[in-house]
């Protein structure tokens, strides 16, 4: 049996100058998690403030204003209080778009998927959204608890003015397949990386102990409150990449990257976004992960585990 249940709707909630903090729930043990939706019922009124543009190069790349900058922080922790996922402002989608390249056991959509909203350039009335998170819990770390903070009208507005938001509905949905003893459990971070103008390898600032099925990152930190200086993906010529100490990945231009990924994915690539075509590895002393730039970046660096 396979089962779609409610987590929890919540009721309208003004975004104002302060975050706000949501009841806690649970995601009860119902069988083995393949995904969880989020739908928003989003009405803005601009008045005299602006809303955020899109920006970064290519443009779009760093996203303005839409209603995924008003999450400041959804955080998924299974029973151990140890966490599946953590996710803020425009991660939501593209880290829905980096489990869903993962092929795992009772997957139930194409890989690849996109959930990204478009960006709102005036007054919103009732605009519906909805963010599917294709990540895979087995039974075994279930329950899980959900924490959602809401952000403020800064994160909207480059320019709050008399700006007005208000989240009129949010539901959250969990879909769940009969638990099977070969079920893994995904798990998804990321981290920014201080700005270097120099050809650097990374590998080092990669979590050891875990296995890394995906590994991807952006040239700024796309939730940001601007548009960083460094949200410019030409700015990486080349990279190298082994999981060990054998060749793999050896000084490819990124725009070869890109495409393959491009291709491989049926054109699902999202804006800005690099993913290193790899299999699962476990980073050793030998790991690489060089970048090989011609001006500052300050990456964002994404990685699905288990």
């Amino acid at each position: 049996m396979r089962i779609l249940k409610t987590v929890k709707e919540y009721g309208s909630t003004t975004i104002s100058i302060s975050a706000v903090t949501l009841d806690t729930q649970t995601v009860k043990g119902l069988g083995d998690v393949v995904s969880y939706h989020i739908e928003t019922d989003l009405t803005t009124v601009g008045g005299t403030g602006t809303e955020l543009a899109d920006g970064g190069t290519p443009s779009g790349s760093y996203k303005g204003a839409t209603v995924a900058r008003l999450f400041r922080r959804i955080k998924l922790s299974d029973n151990n209080n140890t966490d599946l996922a953590v996710l803020e402002k425009d991660d939501i989608w593209r880290m829905a778009y980096l489990l869903s390249l993962v092929n795992a056991d009772d997957f139930l959509f194409n890989r690849g998927i996109s959930s990204e909203p478009t960006t709102s350039t005036g007054d919103e009335t009732n605009l519906v959204n909805h963010f599917i998170i294709p990540q895979s819990i087995g039974v075994a770390d279930l329950p899980a608890t959900l924490e959602i903070e809401l952000g403020t009208l800064s994160d909207f507005y480059g320019t709050v003015g008399t700006g007005t938001a208000v989240i009129n509905t949010l539901s959250v949905i969990v879909r769940y397949v009969p638990a099977k003893a070969s079920a893994i459990t995904l798990r998804i971070k990321a981290f920014n990386i201080q700005a270097f103008s120099a050809d650097t390898d990374i590998a080092h600032l990669l979590p050891d102990g875990i296995k890394i099925h995906i590994l991807a990152y952006m040239a700024g930190n796309a939730n940001a409150s601007s548009v960083p200086s460094e949200m410019v993906n030409t700015r990486v010529d080349r990279l190298s990449f082994r999981r060990g100490s054998n060749e793999e990945i050896e000084n490819i231009r990124r725009t070869m990257i890109d495409e393959y990924i491009n291709v491989r994915y049926d054109g699902t690539r999202l804006l800005g976004l690099t993913v290193i075509p790899t299999d699962a590895f476990e980073k050793t002393d030998s790991s690489k992960f060089e970048f090989d730039v011609n001006a500052q970046i300050a990456p964002r660096i994404f990685y699905v585990y288990q």
